[in-house]
């Protein structure tokens, strides 16, 4: 067992150190060793099984390409998008994108006994599935997806999964189904802004997975403000915080100890041009002031920017709903909110700009703070290593 822990933790490791996609979802999502699965499995609520005695006979780097296998099988939701097909034949389509996307990405080394299908990598596992339907011997297949409702599978022929498909193959409700989809869509949306940010491996390979997973995974994206809520309460603290010293003390540096959690400093940069209506504002303020009262900012800071800033607003998150009231109304470079908040804000938790888009932006590692760009045109012109959510009316 304990080789069997070395070669997980060595084969994480090199994924959070070389692949953030991929290691940013495995760490979503809970492991468990389990001996009823051949080499590794998911379950429909993204549960990643793995065989400890196969992990150990494995290489660090077959373990590597195991782990990215069922991190896709997860992002790509194949355990929910089974219908009524064969398990088995929609397992092998499912492996054949799988597999020939990571081979294309040279991530891991391949495991002999997997399915391979070239050109499997740009077509989904519903078309592969309708070209081998009654094609392809399943006895033979070696299944690593759990789907739903699955515990009285094991009624099927050589079913290598059937134990586990008694322990792992519950039902899943409509009501929960929906939260398992949100789930994935967090993740992967979370990974791949992860992975633009990072600028690592962003080759033609790559950006083909992520343009798969943006059209078949993120059809339905989550709303804005949902996102910007998530990107806000990362930086909520607990209980105390070494960002101010107690006033208690002149001449003695000790932490704040607060009675709830809350986030430190909030940065909010406003584009105050004339492409940001009033209604827009409006809307935008409305779910702003529901996750700062989430959030419970120590301070705020609002600045209002069209080609400089205009008015600079400080706020405790009692004061909302404040009033939002743009003025300038010129031309735009948000650039002077990212310049402002070096200088002067180095030490916030976070700052959110809402903006059009049309604007010059800040090179990459410009940015000294975290920042969400929350942008209003989907038309707009933006680098890869911004990290933003569309904006749209309620």
């Amino acid at each position: 067992m304990s080789e069997t822990i070395n070669k997980l933790l060595q084969a994480k490791t090199r994924l959070s150190l070389r692949e953030p996609f991929f290691s940013s979802i495995l760490f979503r999502f809970p492991m468990e060793a389990t001996d009823t699965v051949p080499y590794a499995a998911v379950t429909p609520r993204g549960r990643i099984l793995y065989n400890p005695e196969t992990i150990e006979r494995l290489s660090v780097e077959e373990v590597v390409f195991l782990l990215c296998h069922e991190v896709l099988h997860i992002a790509f939701s194949h355990s929910l998008r089974r219908g009524e097909r064969d398990h088995f034949l929609f397992n092998i389509a499912s492996d054949a994108v799988i597999n020939e996307t990571l081979i294309e990405l040279e991530i891991g080394k391949f495991i002999d006994s997997g399915v391979r299908l070239r050109g499997a990598q740009s077509r989904t596992a519903e078309d592969i599935y309708d070209e081998i339907y009654e094609k392809i011997p399943a006895a033979k297949l070696l299944c690593d997806i759990i789907y739903s409702g699955d515990q009285s599978a094991g009624e099927l022929k050589n079913d290598p999964l059937a134990e586990a498909r008694k322990i792992f193959g519950e039902s899943v409700e409509d009501a929960e189904l929906r939260d398992i989809e949100n789930c994935v869509k967090m993740a992967v949306a979370e990974a791949i802004t992860k992975q633009k940010m990072m600028q690592t491996r962003m080759g033609s390979a790559m950006g083909h997975l992520i343009t798969l997973l943006e059209e078949y995974v993120l059809v339905e994206k989550l709303p804005w403000y949902e996102l910007l809520g998530r990107f806000m309460t990362k930086f909520v603290s607990q209980n105390e915080t070494w960002r101010r010293p107690n006033k208690r003390f002149s001449d003695v540096y000790l932490p704040s100890v607060n009675k709830e959690a809350q986030m430190g400093s909030l940065v909010i940069g406003i584009d105050t041009s004339g492409s940001i209506s009033d209604e827009m504002l409006a809307a935008f303020g409305k779910h702003l002031f529901d996750v700062i009262e989430e959030c419970k900012p120590e301070e705020i800071f609002v600045l209002w920017c069209d080609y400089k800033i205009q008015k600079i607003e400080q706020h405790q998150w009692e004061d909302v709903p404040f009033k939002l009231s743009a003025p300038g109304r010129g031309g735009t470079d948000m650039c002077e909110i990212t310049d402002w908040v070096n200088k002067n804000a180095s030490e916030a938790d976070a700052c959110v700009i809402f903006t059009d888009g049309y604007t010059p932006y800040p090179q990459k590692n410009e940015e000294t703070v975290p920042t969400l760009w929350v942008i209003t045109s989907k038309d707009a012109a933006i680098p890869e290593h911004i990290n933003r959510v569309h904006f749209e009316m309620d």
